[in-house]
This record gives structure tokens, C-alpha cells and sequence, in this order.
């Protein structure tokens, strides 16, 4: 750890652990999720489906505008304090050629949350994944240094990059982490009738 000066330096602590083999997963501050919409045929000129955080469902028009399913996401899921990017001023392609739109949504509360859930798609194909994990928490010791937590989803080899007011700051783990499979575990492992069992 490096010394801080005081606890209001926390908000400006921020790291990112990258996989080397898999780019699309790594682990940040802040969590984001990527939605991926497009019509399910040719000739469709609308469609729906569902989100689903935690307890909160809302059936969400896939002509909207990016703007319009903005502030359906800050309204519906306020406290994860949404923020969507995209490349399309809509949330969904309905003209040939049918191609996927992609949403990039970043939740500007710290760490990780429960993932978004879809169902009930009306005339498009929705899916949702999660390149950047949240971490699970940040804290200062009492000597003075910060620590970090975070629990790595696959295991291999992860690249990190640690921050002090968006500038990089020296750290002793410039060759990064290996992460290994977990091990088997009574209790944590899933099981089934079959004579095997997977672990990750």
C-alpha cells in the first residue's frame, strides 16, 4: 500500500485488474454492463422485453432512444445511479441489415451489484454481459495505506493499474496476479447425480 493523508482521499483511490488472455474481463471500481439489442427478423418495426435488477422489473420499449432508455434507468434503478453510452441514438436495430446495437451502462455507485435479468422479448434478441466486475470494497488501515478487495471471477493471469486522482501510481505488483481455480468445496460446489463435478 501507499500512504494516503486522509480519508477523503478514498474517492480518489480507484485500480482496474485486467485478464491478459480474455479482454472483456477484468475487474474496476466501478461495475458496467454491456446490453446488446437487435430485431429478431427482418421485417419487424418494434419490439419490447423486460430488465430485471433485484426486485425491480420494467418492460422497456426497444424503440426508444438512447436518451429515453437513459432516464428509464435512472428512474426505474435510482440507486445504482445508471449511465448509458452507445454508438446508436437507439437502444435497438430494426433495419437491414440487422445488426446489434450495443449499450454500454455504467453504474456510478462504487462496487459490485446483483446482474441485470431479461425476459420477455417481443420481436428482438437481448442479452446482457458484464465486462467490468465492481470490486467488493476499499478501505485505509490504520497505518495509513489503502486496501483493496476484490474477487476475480476466472482464474489466470490479471494485469493491474492502481490510481491516486486519476494518475498511476507505483505499486509492487507491476507483473500482476495469477488467480487459480478454486478448489472443490462440500459446500460451496454444485453437484448433481452425475459421478463428476466441475469447479472454476
Amino acid at each position: 500500500g501507499n500512504d494516503i493523508i486522509d480519508n477523503n482521499e478514498l474517492v480518489d483511490v480507484s485500480f482496474s485488474l485486467k485478464h491478459s488472455s480474455l479482454p472483456n474481463v477484468s475487474i474496476g471500481i466501478y461495475e458496467e454492463d454491456v446490453l446488446f439489442c437487435a430485431a429478431s427478423h427482418g421485417n419487424q418495426i418494434s419490439g419490447s422485453f423486460s430488465l430485471q435488477l433485484q426486485k425491480t422489473k420494467v418492460s422497456v420499449d426497444a424503440a426508444l432512444s438512447l436518451h429515453e432508455f437513459d432516464a428509464l434507468l435512472k428512474n426505474s434503478f435510482s440507486l445504482f445511479d445508471f449511465e448509458v453510452s452507445s454508438d446508436s441514438p437507439f437502444i435497438c436495430n430494426f433495419e437491414e441489415p440487422i445488426e446489434k446495437v450495443e449499450i454500454r451502462i455504467k453504474s456510478r455507485r462504487k462496487g459490485s451489484r446483483p446482474n441485470f435479468e431479461v425476459s420477455d422479448m417481443v420481436n428482438v434478441n437481448v442479452s446482457v454481459v458484464t465486462p467490468v466486475e465492481g470490486h467488493d470494497y476499499i478501505s485505509r488501515s490504520s497505518d495509513g495505506k489503502f486496501e483493496l478487495g476484490y474477487t476475480p471471477i476466472l482464474s489466470g493471469h490479471y494485469l493491474i493499474s492502481v490510481y491516486l486522482k486519476n494518475e498511476t501510481i507505483w505499486e509492487d505488483l507491476s507483473s500482476g496476479v495469477h488467480v487459480g481455480p478454486s478448489g472443490a468445496s462440500a459446500q460451496l460446489t454444485s453437484h448433481d447425480s452425475a459421478l463428476s463435478v466441475f469447479q472454476g
